[in-house]
């Protein structure tokens, strides 16, 4: 099982990376989610070290992956007026056209995925990745980064 469960990923971000380049973001994964998640935050607009934690990246990662959101015209940086320390990553008009564009494309994507299941099967997938979720989430609270405290499969 975990081999399928391992294969059925990879197609899937394969699926994943062919859509999003064929929308131009060269850094595929990382560029959608931040200018996802920017586009829903308040006022759409994270701070550099919310899309560090969220990410779980470092520093100069998020400064290379908005500085190409910034060179495709997505993304200004301001400073924040109440922190001088802090930069809010902010959408312009071309990225929330462009995210209101992306985002439901990529809705109807993962869709058309979902096509060969009836109703009553996706609705026990998403039971069982719910699932899945919630027991990967338990598990990676202080696991050992070599791996020595996972059970044998």
């Amino acid at each position: 099982m975990n081999w399928r469960v391992a294969a059925t990923a990879q197609a899937r971000h394969l699926f994943f990376v062919q859509l999003l380049l064929s929308w131009g973001l060269p850094r595929i994964t990382s560029q959608y989610l931040v200018l996802r998640d920017i586009y829903f935050a308040e006022e759409m607009r994270l701070s550099q070290s919310q899309i560090m934690r969220l990410y779980g990246v470092s520093s100069a990662n998020v400064t290379r992956l908005i500085h190409g959101l910034e060179g495709s015209g997505y993304v200004i940086r301001t400073t924040n007026p109440e922190d001088k320390r802090s930069t809010f990553v902010t959408l312009t008009d071309a990225g929330h056209d462009f995210c209101e564009r992306l985002i439901p494309a990529i809705g109807r994507q993962m869709t058309i995925l979902g096509d060969c299941f009836s109703d009553a099967e996706l609705a026990m997938f998403n039971e069982f990745l719910e699932r899945l979720h919630v027991h990967i989430e338990g598990m990676t609270g202080g696991l050992d980064p070599e791996g020595s405290d996972l059970p044998e499969s």
